[in-house]
């Protein structure tokens, strides 16, 4: 029998190696290197599986999920008699795709900081490497992925993980893979903001190839088979039976969302599950145990409840360690989080996280999120019944002009035969018809012209109906946002950033959180898995920092540095997550959309015109310039740049005087200096001793000077041919 308790100090519930019911809110404890009790780790899953499947049921945007799918596949009125028209226009899709195009396009001013000044060369390290696999591995497109299963099922996830085999074999890299509402079941995750970080679990279930599991656990070959299963299969029995979705829009769409079985290419597949969870359990075994595989980035010791460890500190007396009693939280078996990766059938690991920065590697997204639902709705939801509604007119008004060129006839029986009337169509001329006599009416319509008739403002109707669906999902409001950061002038900027409105700002606010979360991740990944070689290769010699070589040549963690808790001392896992934690990946505020980058790019302009220490190395990359080169070795600060850029042009000025020198000796032993050739050598001393654009030793500034009273704008002079800056009042 396993003995623990809670990191409150509460025993936990001790359960002996035979008990196969789970618990009813904790999973089965597993101590590592004791027999694992197997069948009671399944029965807990499968019993937390049908408790999360139960809770995304009862989420009201979830229960649209289906019907949106087959919006989105433009599949609905697949009963009607062949006779009918099938015109559809799927406005939504189409909104869609350009709202997620837009949204899918972020290019935030973020980066990482840390206040202490000792590592600075270690946080430009980490943003330069974040922009290098940010558009090497092309994150953009999984994020468009992510919010293509946001707008379309309400809630979209982004998988981060570390792939050994990225770029081939012996070469990984940090993967996103966007999953959807479907792949993610929350375990007792409170209401209270619905955090997915703060969930007691949280199950994450793909669909992967057999290889791929059998190359990954080849222990297990013998007890792993395919099992063919869906991970959105519930949703499909749930939303059969309750059939909640609303009439116009069943109607449209049909009863049974086009699903008409499994697919038979699954039976290659097998289903695994990736549970992370809040285990509270506590080493009270009387001795250290050893946690994570051996040798692997995410290997700890973690001491037993009351034992003696060192707190980093020396006695001042007799120069030895000090020590202090092991509290519960020092003993926490998984203080990062367990993880237990399993099929339906076989528990494959059971063991700490392997992520030093102990989340749940996902990042969740959400275009239509509500304080009282989890999932969010899916934007196709609110316009459908427009979408609806506009294809039975226009199937209808389809329908109307066929009758007109096509009507219903009768036929006079005695002079036609049936194949013969059959055979006439009045919409195709140069027929010919035997008739035995003329006389009266050979055909007749069946139904009055005047029913087929429809009313002149059914296009207008229409288009409306289309652009009233389109404002539903806030497309227009993300069309002013784009436009307003392609537009330099201080005054449409400002204009275009109020016509963008609350949606489009809560839209880009709610990617700045969902990012800074990918930020975060990342710079956890970054610290356990970039070595030295591999930051040589994205980077060259500037990749490397001095804790390359005082401690492992293939980390970014100090040693001769103190690290609360630790001092120098501390495994590599241990050192390596309390580093992390000096540095922080922050976004600025409604910059994701650059609404407002096109007015600061302005202000740093200004203000290095003005003498501030604004480098020209950020002005240019702020304006996009192609290729604008870096700044020297050991400029990571901006003022270090700015110093750096200053002594750049001094060393210029220098060169230059050096060069004049030489030429005015080379002229004095000339016989005679002519007076044009004075007046150049004149000409070239004062434009070596003018710095660029005025100031001490130069011309006087023309114009009026700035009185920095307002925002800098663009201003255009002289007939549109040039272009200047202003910040006067």
């Amino acid at each position: 029998m396993a003995a623990t308790t809670l990191a409150d100090g509460a025993p936990a519930v001790s359960r002996s190696s035979n008990t196969r019911r789970p618990s009813r809110y904790e999973a089965p404890f597993r101590l590592p290197g004791n027999p694992a009790q197997e069948d009671s780790i399944l029965a807990w899953m499968r019993e937390a599986i049908s408790e999360g499947e139960w809770f995304l049921k009862s989420q009201s945007g979830y229960r649209f999920v289906d019907a949106s799918h087959r919006i989105m596949a433009d599949i609905g009125f697949d009963q009607l008699p062949s006779t009918l028209s099938k015109a559809s226009v799927n406005f939504i899709k189409r909104d869609t795709r350009e709202l997620v195009g837009t949204l899918s396009n972020p290019r935030p001013m973020s980066s990482f900081k840390c206040d202490n000044q000792l590592f600075d060369q270690t946080a430009d390290v980490l943003n330069r490497l974040y922009q290098n696999w940010y558009f090497e591995t092309f994150v953009d497109r999984q994020i468009r992925g992510a919010l293509q299963y946001s707008a379309v099922e309400g809630t979209g996830y982004l998988l981060t993980e570390w792939d050994p085999q990225f770029w081939g074999t012996g070469r990984g890299d940090i993967r996103c893979l966007p999953l959807g509402v479907d792949a993610v079941l929350p375990i007792q995750i409170s209401p209270e903001g619905w955090d997915l970080q703060e969930a007691y679990a949280v199950i994450i279930r793909r669909q992967v190839p057999m290889t791929w599991v059998l190359r990954r656990f080849p222990q297990f070959r013998d007890k792993l088979s395919p099992d063919g299963e869906s991970v959105n299969r519930f949703r499909r029995l749930v939303n059969n039976m309750m059939d909640k979705v609303a009439a116009t829009v069943h109607n449209t769409y049909g009863s049974q969302r086009g699903y008409r079985g499994e697919d038979p290419a699954t039976r290659s597949l097998i289903t695994v599950h990736d549970i992370y969870i809040m285990d509270a359990s506590v080493n009270i075994t009387g001795s250290s145990i050893k946690m994570g595989i051996p040798g692997s980035p995410w290997e700890y010791t973690v001491p037993s409840y009351g034992s003696e460890i060192p707190i980093a500190v020396n006695n001042p007396a007799t120069g030895q360690p000090m020590t202090r009693r092991a509290d519960m939280h020092d003993a926490r078996l998984f203080p990062y989080r367990r993880h237990i990766v399993a099929t339906r059938n076989v528990v494959l690991y059971d063991d700490t996280s392997r992520w030093w920065h102990g989340q749940i590697p996902l990042v969740k997204f959400r275009l239509d999120d509500w304080p009282f639902e989890y999932c969010g709705i899916p934007v196709t939801k609110d316009p459908a019944k427009a979408q609806a509604m506009m294809t039975s007119l226009l199937r209808a008004y389809d329908d109307s002009a066929n009758a007109r060129l096509r009507p219903p006839i009768v036929w006079d029986g005695s002079r036609f035969s049936t194949n013969a009337a059959k055979s006439f169509d009045p919409r195709s001329g140069g027929q010919v018809i035997e008739a035995s006599n003329l006389l009266g009416d050979a055909f007749k319509l069946a139904v009055d012209p005047r029913y087929y008739q429809m009313q002149a403002d059914i296009l207008e109707l229409i288009n409306w109906i289309k652009e009233e669906g389109t404002k539903l999902m806030g497309l227009h409001d993300l069309k002013a946002m784009q436009d307003a950061a392609q537009i330099p002038s201080s005054d449409t900027i400002e204009k275009l950033a109020e016509i963008a409105g609350p949606i489009a700002t809560d839209m880009s606010r709610n990617m700045e959180a969902a990012l800074r979360c990918l930020g975060e991740q990342f710079n956890g990944l970054a610290f356990e898995f970039y070595n030295a070689r591999r930051r040589f290769q994205i980077l060259g010699p500037d990749g490397l920092t001095r804790e390359d070589f005082d401690f492992d040549p293939g980390t970014l963690i100090p040693r001769d540095l103190d690290l609360p808790g630790l001092g120098a001392g501390g495994t590599r896992s241990e050192r390596g997550r309390a580093h992390m934690q000096n540095f922080q990946y922050t976004i600025v505020p409604n910059s994701v959309y650059q609404i407002t980058q096109s007015t600061r790019r302005l202000l740093n302009l200004q203000l290095a015109r003005m003498g501030f220490p604004v480098s020209p190395y950020t002005i240019l990359e702020q304006f996009d310039i192609p290729n604008p080169g870096k700044a020297p070795v050991g400029a990571n600060t901006e003022i270090e740049k700015w110093k750096a850029w200053q002594s750049e042009q001094l060393d210029v000025m220098i060169q230059q005087q050096m060069k004049l020198a030489q030429a005015q000796m080379a002229m004095q032993t000339e016989a005679a200096m002519t007076s044009p050739l004075g007046q150049l050598s004149d000409a070239i001393r004062t434009a070596v001793q003018t710095p660029p654009g005025g100031g001490p030793g130069g011309k006087p500034q023309e114009g009026r000077p700035p009185t920095a009273q307002e925002p800098p704008k663009l201003k255009t002079k002289d007939g549109g041919t040039r272009s200047t800056i202003s910040e006067s009042g």
